[in-house]
């Protein structure tokens, strides 16, 4: 979609939105406090050495609490709310406008949305709308078939969202996407994933502490097979848990899943066969609409041999047994409400550990349209709610980060003088892509019915599915983005060597066009830089300036980068969010390193913005002190013992405290900022200090 189209966009819903919906209920998230700054968060009685982030958010902390029904408080759970509620509102007013083109952007969205919304009509269907897909799982009774039917599954059959920053579940023994060749960054290739899981992980499978999951895991598949009227469907929950099971302890960990050079492997087709013997593997790939593939990409490597050995030993009986639960548990939310409901109890309030009654049946609608048709509804938010000014801004800021970060290489000790010219080139080469992407799909030739929402959900699938394999054949294009414009997030892509902060971050207090400068540094200016330090971390720095992954660091450089990634990891470990549960830091520590070089790059930016105009104290807190504080309250987060204990296990991200008190305890400017002294919790003397960039 080029500007033109942009304004036209913008225009024809500023005529489908007179109503008002756009704007009706949302929540103020204005200018926060005089300058940016929420003074009644803080807790005073908390020194900053002891823990910043609480010495901040303390009084918020004490009076919010945590419930089944609200297990989860954040500010960019609140963003994330807000632009649900603008894309609702923005959909709602052209799904009550029966004058829409059927055929535009909008059309398309109010379609989708009312179809969603016919409950009724859901659930007049019952399984009907199933009975292809399980007539296709009865008729796979021979290997070859029950793997065509899995290639089946995990393209067209699968959603591949852009704006999650997620695989899809495991419906299939493996994933299969078509991105970006890490070889070969001009062209695309086709990548196979470890699959075969729909607990979030192996260890849900094998470790005690997750005893209760597996319990109603098996329940729930029970339940789901019943109402399916599926043979046997008590024995053959069980047997379907033990299978995945199995799985588990075949399949790799998060922690190796994390290695990007271990988890690629270029391989023909034949090797592939070779190697992983007892899976059809040209079968699934015809079923996936690839046969003439003949080069793949796989992740773990080690495990596919073991995982098609798994599918060799097991009755087909069994496999056709999980497909039609998978298939269940895929699109429960357009079957019967009875269905949608036990999947809502398990996988968001158990799981999830998010409890009270599932959303609005309009804000699942809203959720699935932003899933199935992302770039679509990133284009209708965009044309309602984006501020260009902003986007000069935040430019502007990211291009002084880019300035002091390079200043910084440049200074780097422990790179060789080639090396450190090779990562001012990938730096300098970084793209910024900011607001929203230049083009994107309209959807044309995608067809959805006013009666089919079941069907609306398989066509944009398969439609996304059919636009990514067209990309085998053509080169890839630069501008692509991994984020809708409408989902608060932020990405950099190691392949493609460009950031990407949407324009729904670009919201208070992330940041705001109105805010005290230091505060904007603290907060999106951190974020920023910390995307730029992920080319560098144990990921990115195996990716080149082009995106071609390679080694171009020395021996040398390796171990002394090596030695810092374990002392940080080591400090990480250390912390116990909960009662005997500790920080997993070797699974985190990529994005522990990216956060510290993120808060001292940023302040760099800082200072040389305000270097001829030093700003004076506001309210008493000095420019830097105001910085940190920026860090800090961005990251404001309460959550559940569940979600504490779900990230932990699973997850690449650190308790929000620990975004703030991880890496300022490791930057000099912080204990100068606010005195920091031998003695406070969080003091680190220099030689403990994780000092890198």
């Amino acid at each position: 979609m080029t500007t033109s189209q942009w304004r036209a966009l913008a225009a024809a819903l500023a005529l489908a939105c007179v109503s008002g919906l756009a704007t009706a209920d949302e929540p103020a998230h204005a200018q926060v406090g005089a300058w940016g700054l929420d003074f009644s968060d803080r807790d005073s009685a908390v020194k900053p050495g002891d823990n910043f982030y609480l010495s901040q958010n303390g009084a918020w902390f004490a009076r919010t609490d945590v419930t089944n029904d609200k297990p989860n408080a954040a500010y960019w759970r609140d963003l994330r709310a807000l632009a649900r509620q603008r894309v609702t509102a923005i959909v709602q007013a052209a799904a009550a406008d029966r004058t829409l083109d059927a055929d535009s952007l909008a059309g398309k969205a109010a379609v989708f949305y009312r179809a969603y919304l016919d409950e009724a009509k859901i659930q007049s269907l019952g399984t009907a709308p199933l009975q292809p897909e399980l007539a296709a799982i009865r008729s796979a009774d021979d290997p070859k078939k029950m793997a065509r039917l899995m290639g089946q599954v995990a393209g067209a059959g699968s959603n591949h969202p852009i704006n999650l920053l997620a695989l899809p579940l495991g419906h299939a023994m493996w994933g299969i996407d078509v991105a970006q060749d890490a070889d070969h960054p001009d062209r695309h290739a086709v990548y196979l994933q470890q699959g075969g899981l729909l607990l979030p992980g192996p260890e849900y499978y094998l470790e005690d502490q997750f005893a209760d999951v597996r319990h109603a895991y098996q329940v729930y598949i029970t339940h789901a097979l019943g109402w399916l009227q599926w043979p046997d469907a008590e024995p053959r929950a069980a047997q379907i848990l033990a299978f995945e099971t199995r799985v588990a302890k075949a399949s790799w960990s998060h922690e190796q899943m994390s290695d990007v050079i271990r988890t690629h492997n270029p391989m023909s087709v034949d090797e592939l066969v070779r190697d992983a013997p007892g899976f059809d593997w040209r079968a699934f790939l015809a079923g996936a609409d690839l046969p003439k593939t003949d080069r793949v990409i796989v992740d773990a490597k080690d495990a596919f041999r073991k995982l098609a050995a798994i599918f060799a030993d097991t009755p087909l009986s069994v496999l056709q047994a999980r497909q039609a639960f998978a298939l269940v548990d895929a699109r429960a939310d357009v079957l019967a409400p009875a269905i949608a409901q036990e999947n809502f109890q398990f996988r968001t309030q158990l799981l999830a550990g998010q409890g009270g009654e599932a959303p609005p049946r309009a804000s699942r609608a809203e959720l699935a349209l932003g899933t199935h048709l992302d770039e679509g509804v990133g284009s209708l938010y965009v044309a309602r709610h984006f501020s260009p000014e902003a986007k000069a801004r935040v430019l502007q800021m990211s291009e002084r980060m880019r300035q002091a970060f390079d200043a910084r290489l440049a200074q780097s000790s422990w790179m060789s003088e080639p090396t450190r010219k090779l990562a001012r080139e990938k730096l300098a080469r970084m793209r910024f892509h900011i607001g929203y992407p230049d083009q994107v799909e309209d959807y044309k030739a995608l067809r959805l019915a006013e009666d089919d929402a079941y069907g609306n959900l398989q066509r944009s699938d398969a439609y996304k599915w059919r636009r990514k394999i067209r990309g085998l054949d053509q080169p890839f294009r630069s501008g692509s983005w991994s984020l809708t414009a409408d989902y608060p997030n932020y990405n950099y892509q190691l392949a493609t060597n460009t950031l990407e902060i949407p324009a729904a971050l670009l919201q208070p207090p992330f940041f705001d066009l109105h805010a005290d400068a230091a505060l904007n540094y603290g907060a999106i200016g951190t974020l920023i830089a910390q995307l730029m330090v992920n080319a560098f971390d144990p990921q990115g720095r195996h990716f080149d300036a082009s995106g071609r992954q390679r080694e171009w660091w020395s021996a040398s450089e390796v171990a002394y980068f090596d030695e810092q990634v374990k002392k940080l990891s080591a400090q990480y470990s250390a912390v116990e969010p909960l009662p005997g549960l500790h920080v997993k830091g070797e699974l985190i520590v990529s994005e522990a390193l990216d956060d510290l070089g993120a808060v001292q790059i940023a302040l760099d930016a800082y200072h040389q913005e305000t270097r001829d105009h030093p700003p004076a104290p506001l309210d008493g807190f000095s420019s830097d002190q105001r910085y940190f504080l920026g860090r800090a309250q961005m990251w404001r987060a309460k959550f559940s013992s569940n979600f504490v204990r779900n990230q932990i296990a699973t997850g690449a991200n650190a308790p929000p405290f620990l975004r703030v008190n991880g890496p300022l305890r490791n930057t000099d400017a912080w204990y100068a900022a606010f005195d920091v002294k031998p003695g406070d919790a969080l003091f680190l003397s220099s030689q403990e200090r994780v000092h890198l960039w």
